[in-house]
């Protein structure tokens, strides 16, 4: 399998620069908000973190999921 060409050092600078800008514009963008517009968006991400959580059962799913290894770990005298 051949690997992808490398990155010449002109095409680092050259990426290095567009993120440099793109996080100028990020942080620009988050300076020109309004302390009400901050609030809605951690409003939003609180609410699809709930939405997202509440009915996925990665809780419970995880528990069950120790127990298994617990068990395998007794049973295998680990």
């Amino acid at each position: 399998m051949a690997l992808p060409p490398m990155m010449t050092p002109e095409e680092g600078r050259q990426f290095k620069e567009r993120w440099r800008l793109v996080n100028e514009h990020t942080a620009r963008e988050a300076r020109q908000k309004t302390p009400a517009e901050r609030l809605a968006v951690l409003g939003r991400l609180y609410a699809a973190a709930k939405v997202m959580s509440a009915g996925s059962g990665v809780v419970a799913e995880r528990q069950s999921t120790f127990e298994v290894w617990r068990k395998l770990r007794e049973r295998s005298g680990v």
